[in-house]
Order: structure tokens, then sequence, then C-alpha cells
């Protein structure tokens, strides 16, 4: 019999066990695989505790709702929870599966498993490095190929539109604009009735001399 032992640095030892979340009726048990390269510890298997009273149905629900209520540092990749992109792929209770389409009420018995996909590299917790699985992936060249020339761009010119003008059978009536004239107040000028002799004028002084007139 052939027993394989897993490296020193890869063997999985007991994690934190978070608190029952406060005011929770009803909880779900999980147990999430954790690793993070830079403190150098081996990888633990912590325990959580969500309320299901406010979290969805799916195990990506379950997730996010730990990593906003209960430890931001859990670390898992999502994208489009449609089940489409396959970036929230892990194993989920011993199956590989997509964290968005599995219901959390689906594993009947005993708590969530959530580990990262197996025969990966992990870069931290449930994420696991893909650059090998996407080099295989461009290796088969998985899209549809023509065997007709592929055509060039061609410039589009929008055409210019046509506007018809239909000529209006009612004449049209031009109002004239008055301009009301500013009414022009008459200058009176009174000339005044002398009736002694007339007024002396202001003297003006000259330097010439009565003698040279």
């Amino acid at each position: 019999m052939v027993e394989f032992a897993l490296p020193k640095n890869s063997r999985i030892s007991g994690g934190k066990v978070w608190p029952t979340p406060a005011g929770a009726t009803e909880t779900r048990e999980f147990k999430i695989y954790r690793w993070n390269p830079d403190d150098g510890k081996n990888p633990s298997v912590d325990t959580y505790y969500i309320d299901t009273h406010d979290c969805g149905p799916m195990v990506l629900d379950g997730l996010i709702w730990i990593k906003n209520h209960i430890d931001p540092t859990l670390t898992f990749r999502r994208s489009c929870r449609e089940g489409v992109c396959g970036s929230c792929a892990m194993n989920i209770d011993g199956q590989n599966t997509l964290a968005c389409t599995k219901s959390m009420h689906d594993v009947k018995d005993g708590a969530v498993k959530v580990n990262p996909l197996p025969h990966q590299p992990v870069v931290k917790d449930l994420v696991p490095d893909l650059t090998n699985f996407y080099a295989q992936y461009a290796s088969i060249e998985p899209w549809l190929k023509t065997t007709t020339p592929t055509p060039q761009p061609t410039t589009t010119t929008q055409s210019t539109p046509i506007f018809t003008t239909t000529p209006s059978t009612t004449p049209s009536t031009t109002t004239p604009t008055t301009t009301p004239s500013t009414p022009t107040t008459p200058t009176t000028v009174t000339t005044p009735t002398t009736t002694g002799p007339a007024p002396s004028r202001p003297s003006v002084p000259s330097t010439i001399s009565p003698a040279s007139c």
C-alpha cells in the first residue's frame, strides 16, 4: 500500500472559531479554507456562523456576508453572480462547482465546507492560480474559425437626410411693429420785456487805453 504525505507547509491545521452573530435566531455553519502566503503559517480551516435571516440562499451570499460582517480578510473571486463567468469556482462540500449557483440548503448535513479548486496552486484563501488553466485553454483555440478571407474594414458614411419643405397655403400675416414715439416737449423762450433802461453789462478789464482807439 502506498501512502502519500502532504508537504510540511501544506498540512492543514485547526483554525479560528468565530462567535455566533449576536441576535441571530437561525444560523448556518461554514468551514472555510484559509491560507495567507505573507504570514508563513500553514493552511487552516476557520469556522464561521452566518445569520440565515440576513443572508441570501447561495454559498456565495454566505461568503459575502462573512466578509462584510465577520472577517474582511477573507479572500475569494466573484463577478457576475449569474453562473456565467466562472470566477467563483471552488470546491463546496467535496464538489467542484460555482458558489453563486450552489445553494447552502443543498448541503444537507453539517457545515458548509468550502475549499479552493483542487490540483491548482493557491494564491490566497479560496483564490487559485489559473495561469496554467488559461494557457491550456488558449492552446486548444476554443473559438469559431472561418475558411473565407477576413472581411476588410470599410468606412461607412452617414447619408445626409433630405428635408422636404411643404409650402404653406395660409398667407402669413405680418404685424408691423410700431415703436411709440417719444413726445417732444416744446421749448418756450421767454423774452423779458424791458420797460426801463437796458441793464449794463459787466465790465471786462482791458489793457487797451482809450487814447489808442
